[in-house]
């Protein structure tokens, strides 16, 4: 197990997605609908920069949010707590400026909502998205990481999670694309689409994934992202149409275990099993915990090696199975000792992970058909 567990001369992240606030509730026994439920409630923050935003500080890492939350009273609740957070972190004075801004907030949107049922290790998510036009949102999307882009960082990565506003068919009106026009070459970029992105299919984001360096999505909604551009949608013809791309990909998969494709290296594919998770509570941000463990593996190297690649991808699945052992999607982050502390439960070759030669396509086509048919993959 090769992952990075620790801060190794962190490269800075840029991270911009939504952001929200969670309601959590916590069921014992079955969801009967037409029935009243006894539960306990939990209130938290998150949404994928969020997420991504405090699982990298926590373990040490340097990281700038760009969050989509309105100067509301919601969102002067988030950012109230992001402060309070990042002051018990004794984060550095860059950052606590970044988020004490007065233009860390949006005005004239409605921050967003989100209620969470977990019952029995899964969840089932009701979002309320907020209330605002492309342009609000993209005028201060851009404005914010134009302050970024004129510093001085080195070895910068650039996190794009999901942007609610980018829900729109019109092209000129994609915050996404308006963000990657604005990226130096030299920086690690990774795109993780929410459900307003990926609902577009792949084939009207498909010149901006050929900017990225990595994508990642879990198997439902990648088989939706193929599925919504008319294309074939099993897994081996996915892998295929990312080859001819030449996209990165990670594939997430239930429990998080995930699949690999580097650089569209149709050849090779990596399959990481899901880590033995002996107290699972709820895997609400898991995938953002993967992606967050993916980018600070890399740290910032944009030419990453495919060793690298499978470092990342270990990484980021322990962040993700530790993320399944708390409640909320970022509520109770790991620093680097507690990460450290969680992988050393884990055998030597428990979630294995293996390399699939697609010389003998027998085997990788049977593989592949296991995953696409098994249940709650």
């Amino acid at each position: 197990m090769n992952g990075l567990t620790s801060k190794i001369a962190s490269a800075p992240v840029i991270i911009i997605g939504s952001g929200n606030l969670e309601n959590i509730l916590t069921l014992e026994g079955k969801v009967r609908l037409g029935q009243k439920h006894l539960v306990s409630t939990h209130e938290l923050i998150g949404g994928s920069c969020i997420n991504y935003f405090l699982r990298m500080v926590t373990a040490g890492f340097e990281a700038f949010p760009i969050p989509q939350i309105g100067k509301d009273d919601l969102g002067f609740q988030i950012q109230a707590r992001l402060i309070q957070l990042c002051r018990q972190m004794d984060l550095n004075d860059t950052i606590m400026d970044f988020i004490l801004s007065p233009d860390f907030l949006i005005p004239g949107i409605q921050t967003a909502q989100a209620t969470i049922i977990v019952h029995e290790g899964r969840r089932t998510i009701f979002s309320k998205m907020h209330s605002a036009g492309p342009d609000v949102v993209s005028k201060h999307t851009v404005e914010r990481l134009g302050t970024l882009t004129t510093s001085a960082f080195k070895k910068t990565s650039l996190m794009i999670g999901h942007v609610p506003s980018d829900r729109t068919r019109q092209r000129e009106d994609c915050i996404t694309r308006q963000i990657l026009s604005m990226v130096p070459s030299d920086w690690l970029v990774s795109i993780n689409p929410g459900p307003s992105q990926y609902q577009l299919g792949v084939s009207y984001w498909e010149e901006e994934l050929r900017q990225a360096d990595i994508i990642q999505l879990n198997l439902f909604e990648i088989k939706t992202f193929f599925g919504n551009s008319g294309l074939p949608n099993a897994l081996s013809q996915i892998i295929d149409h990312l080859a001819k791309m030449s996209i990165t990909a990670i594939i997430t998969l239930n429990k998080f275990g995930a699949i690999g494709i580097y650089k569209g290296n149709k050849k090779q594919v990596v399959i990481a099993d899901p880590l033995p998770i002996q107290n699972l509570v709820d895997p609400t941000g898991a995938g953002d915990a993967f992606a967050a463990g993916v980018i600070c593996t890399l740290n910032g190297k944009k030419s990453f090696s495919f060793d690298e690649f499978i470092a990342a991808i270990h990484t980021g699945r322990l962040w993700a199975s530790h993320a399944c052992t708390t409640l909320g999607a970022s509520g109770e982050c790991p620093n680097a000792a507690q990460i450290s502390r969680f992988e050393k439960r884990f055998l030597e070759g428990q979630g294995s992970i293996t390399i699939y030669d697609q010389a003998n396509d027998c085997e990788v086509f049977n593989m592949l058909g296991k995953i696409d048919y098994a249940p709650d993959s």
